[in-house]
């Protein structure tokens, strides 16, 4: 905010959270935002126990919808904290970031470099086990900060809504309190979070083949210089 001002003025704070006013988008777009970490773990952790390699796990961690309930008393104690990171993410990784980037780079480039520093700015705290949960390799962690970006890059270019990205940015951060693919449910095994990294970087691949990278969208890529 405070750089935006300095360069821009009031004029660039206002278009830094214009995105959360485009709200009218259709329909297949939030069920997108709801539903894509879900999808995406879903085949991920499906295609496991086809290959027989683990045993299908269940769709829900062990007190969430039944026993103590302690898992949702836990997304419900944290969601606060969620959606406040959530509104910061999106603002200045995609936003700032990705907007800025795109009006020199091509899209998959501009989400590429975001991607990249979006993982080193949590490495970190991944290998200290702190804020990032334990157990992912951190190769698998930074191809998922990839993927996650072209995934958001590509439906802000189709969209321009800041509203979409914020609920893709809320269920990214709380999916994993619900879903039993963390490594912690399983010794530390990461098989089912690799899992889900794979299906998600598979289809951050296919969004590329399908749309190209010049845009990542069926229409020009999103500046920062667009009107708004």
């Amino acid at each position: 905010m405070v750089i935006t001002w300095y360069l821009d003025g009031k004029g660039g704070l206002k278009k830094l959270f214009s995105g959360f006013l485009r709200w009218r988008v259709g329909p297949q777009w939030y069920a997108l935002g709801f539903g894509w970490k879900f999808l995406f773990t879903y085949i991920g952790i499906g295609t496991i126990a086809l290959l027989g390699i683990r045993a299908w796990p269940g769709f829900f961690v062990d007190n969430f919808w039944g026993g103590t309930h302690e898992a949702f008393i836990a997304l419900v104690k944290n969601m606060p904290f969620i959606v406040g990171i959530a509104v910061v993410e999106e603002t200045s990784w995609m936003k700032f970031s990705v907007t800025r980037l795109q009006e020199k780079y091509s899209a998959v480039r501009s989400c590429a470099i975001i991607g990249v520093c979006w993982g080193l700015w949590y490495l970190p705290m991944l290998v200290l086990g702190e804020g990032v949960p334990d157990g992912i390799p951190w190769y698998f962690f930074m191809l998922s900060m990839f993927a996650l970006t072209i995934l958001l890059g590509w439906t802000y270019n189709m969209t321009h809504s800041g509203v979409v990205l914020l609920v893709m940015q809320i269920v990214s951060n709380s999916a994993f309190m619900m879903l039993p693919v963390l490594p912690g449910w399983w010794d530390g095994d990461p098989t089912f979070v690799i899992a889900f990294v794979l299906a998600n970087f598979s289809m951050a691949m296919l969004i590329v083949w399908r749309y190209g990278g010049e845009h990542l969208a069926t229409k020009v890529r999103a500046k920062w210089s667009d009107p708004m």
